[in-house]
């Protein structure tokens, strides 16, 4: 990463229209030159931040969610947030009505090596214990943090 000048151009309603170290001079009509960091143009550049356009700002975006996370991993954040493995049972008990499914259900939370993010019982249950779907993502995030 350069430590030199970064610019956004923008257009009148603010849309990012370049991202460079050199600005044309002068600007065609209408356009504007944002002052950036380095850091922010970097971060731009690499995918990890986005130009606001309302705002004139450069918005740090959060991680990716992981693919899947380690049951370990999984368990630990529960547990951490108050969340036991025995409560993740009762609740597969008590919201799962159809035995194999029940059945299915309990060997993949008790079993699987990993938990994955698109697994077709996830959303529902964490929905059952209180989680919203932003709330399972941030829980993914964090989840992959643990060593």
């Amino acid at each position: 990463m350069s430590d030199s000048a970064w610019f956004a151009v923008v257009d009148p309603a603010g849309t990012l229209v370049s991202l460079g170290s050199v600005v044309a001079s002068p600007l065609p009509a209408g356009l504007d030159a944002v002052q950036l960091s380095p850091a922010d143009a970097a971060a731009i550049r690499e995918g990890h931040a986005s130009w606001d356009a309302e705002t004139r700002c450069v918005v740090i975006l959060p991680p990716p969610v992981p693919v899947f996370v380690t049951r370990w991993q999984f368990r630990r954040w529960l547990v951490d947030h108050a969340i036991t493995p025995e409560s993740v049972e009762a609740m597969i008990a008590a919201t799962i009505s159809d035995p194999l499914e029940r059945a299915r259900a309990l060997v993949d939370w008790r079993d699987g090596p990993i938990v994955r993010r698109d697994h077709p019982l996830l959303v529902p249950m964490a929905a059952a214990l209180g989680l919203t779907e932003t709330a399972v993502d941030t829980a993914f995030r964090e989840a992959a943090e643990y060593a």
